[in-house]
């Protein structure tokens, strides 16, 4: 059986940036506004100020993200890790039980794109010159899983299930 790993880090959107800045400056006005407040009740305001920027820095950290994906013969993993610290499972699924795997810019299958979704799944880099790869799935509702793999990881996924990917 053939395992592989992949780490792949997800670039930073302008808004998510812009986010992040607005979220530390009203951390920042926020804890200014308990310090003055609170500066007659020792040190209540500080605490509260303190609080205001561990808050802005655990969600901020949400925007740090990296994308893993394990291949295990013909089973996929997709898992993401927030700030290098945590981690959770977005998706496993078999290719073999895939509808379709193919490039987002092959024009004969971009017509599986095209529809409804129960869920979507984007495992992305986010930069523009990547080379995304979609995967139509029908086990939990109909659901689109957009991802990166290299492609020793899709001549092994190609090995398993030849009719469902197209590379």
């Amino acid at each position: 059986m053939e395992y592989k790993e992949y780490l792949i880090k997800r670039n930073k959107n302008s808004i998510e940036k812009v986010l992040t800045l607005l979220l530390y400056l009203a951390a920042t006005v926020l804890a200014f506004l308990c310090f003055a407040l609170l500066m007659g009740f020792g040190g209540i305001g500080l605490l509260l100020a303190v609080g205001m920027y561990y808050g802005a820095h655990k969600i901020s950290a949400r925007f740090n993200r990296e994308y893993e994906y394990t291949i295990t013969g013909d089973g996929v993993d997709i898992d993401v890790i927030y700030n290098k610290t945590s981690r959770k499972r977005l998706i496993s699924f078999y290719v073999r039980e895939a509808i379709v795997l193919a490039s987002v810019k092959d024009e004969n299958y971009k017509h599986y794109l095209n529809g409804a979704f129960d869920k979507e799944i984007s495992a992305t880099t986010n930069r523009s010159d990547a080379n995304v790869y979609f995967a139509v799935l029908e086990a939990d509702g109909r659901t689109l899983v957009k991802f990166e793999p290299p492609h020793a990881a899709l001549e092994i996924l190609k090995k398993h299930a030849p009719s469902k990917v197209f590379m």
